[in-house]
């Protein structure tokens, strides 16, 4: 829809996010259809951890899960 409506800007990628985002072979068959990069919105490759309670692999894991979580979280502080 974005790209047939008229618009100045261009899309260059799609991030996926949320549950559904962890379908096997979703993110393969939206890079076929539109043609442009998918990828998974991952908020801890901007936010360091610890270590302590979570391993970097169960971060990884859960990141795109918890993509709004993480937005909300952040703004409580503005």
């Amino acid at each position: 829809f974005f790209m047939a409506a008229s618009t100045p800007y261009q899309v260059s990628s799609v991030f996926l996010s949320g549950g559904s985002s962890r379908i096997p072979g979703l993110s393969t068959a939206l890079e076929e259809m539109i043609g442009l990069p998918v990828a998974f919105l991952n908020p801890f490759n901007q936010i360091q951890a610890s270590g302590r309670g979570f391993n970097e692999d169960f971060l990884n894991d859960v990141g795109p899960s918890i993509a709004i979580c993480m937005g909300l979280a952040l703004r409580v502080g503005d």
